[in-house]
């Protein structure tokens, strides 16, 4: 994976992560479109999968706020 992708998977990863803490729930793929100023909600999604195929969070089918971070993420000290 390139730089600009690993970059833009961390960026997504704490966003998702600060707008958990900070609301209580999980952001909607528009939302982290838009803050992270993403040219579509689809590469949010792509960012998302990432994600979920790495470990690190776990996606619900078919629901906008379906999602949930792993406890313990890979990579990362506890």
């Amino acid at each position: 994976m390139d730089q600009k992708r690993n970059n833009r998977r961390t960026l997504v990863l704490r966003y998702v992560e600060q707008f958990l803490r900070e609301n209580g729930y999980p952001p909607t793929c528009e939302e982290i479109r838009a803050a992270l100023h993403l040219s579509s909600k689809s590469h949010a999604a792509y960012y998302l999968g990432i994600l979920e195929r790495q470990g690190v969070i776990e996606k619900k089918p078919r629901s906008p706020r379906g999602l949930k971070l792993v406890t313990h993420i890979p990579g990362r000290p506890d």
